[in-house]
């Protein structure tokens, strides 16, 4: 599948909520109608109308990379592996998150450098916007808010770690169930993965 640059900056990291569509879903393999199912049982914990599309919309597209398997394993492993698979889902739909991964993250991590300014964020937004029409498209508050986005995402899914003075960001490596690992290589996006396992 061929991504593309896409300005999320109404999504969050939705961890429980894909969770919570995850465990419904494999109860309920035959279902047709997710959209009306999920409403009708309040599955992504919604306040509203709105709020249940913009989670079931960005929820349906996370899903596109889950195997039956890779469900039952974002169940039942450690929070931290659990993390590490919804950022999964994310990079393997949202170009922009993975060539940041790709293009500063592992770059970054393979020269010994652990420290991420702001600085380095901005830079990597200015260089898409010379090779991207879309990029150059999004609006200063728009960019903005994909950067923060990116950070939250990050730091959420435990690859950054913010430091005290909220200047830097220091790069991690999280440990990861090596059973999600081996079901990734075999059965899902293993470019998305080697991004990760830098």
């Amino acid at each position: 599948m061929l991504m593309k640059y896409r300005a999320i900056t109404g999504e969050n990291f939705y961890v429980q909520e894909l969770k919570n569509a995850c465990q419904f879903l494999l109860q309920h393999p035959e279902l047709e109608n997710k959209r009306q199912a999920f409403q009708e049982r309040d599955i992504l914990n919604c306040v509203s109308e709105s709020n249940f599309n913009k989670k079931f919309q960005t929820i349906q597209k996370r899903l596109q990379v889950f195997t039956p398997k890779l469900m039952e394993l974002f169940l039942k492993v450690d929070y931290t592996t659990t993390k590490f698979i919804n950022l999964y889902a994310i990079l393997s739909q949202e170009r922009f998150f993975a060539e940041f991964m790709d293009e500063v993250i592992k770059e970054k991590y393979f020269l010994l450098d652990f420290e991420l300014t702001n600085y380095d964020f901005y830079e990597f937004m200015e260089r898409k916007k010379e090779q991207s029409e879309i990029i150059q498209q999004w609006s200063d508050a728009g960019c903005h808010k994909m950067i923060h986005k990116l950070k939250n995402f990050l730091v959420e899914a435990n690859f950054l770690e913010k430091s005290p003075s909220g200047e830097l960001y220091l790069i991690k490596r999280p440990l990861v169930d090596m059973a999600v690992i081996e079901e990734i290589e075999k059965h899902g996006n293993a470019k998305i993965l080697k991004l990760m396992l830098y």
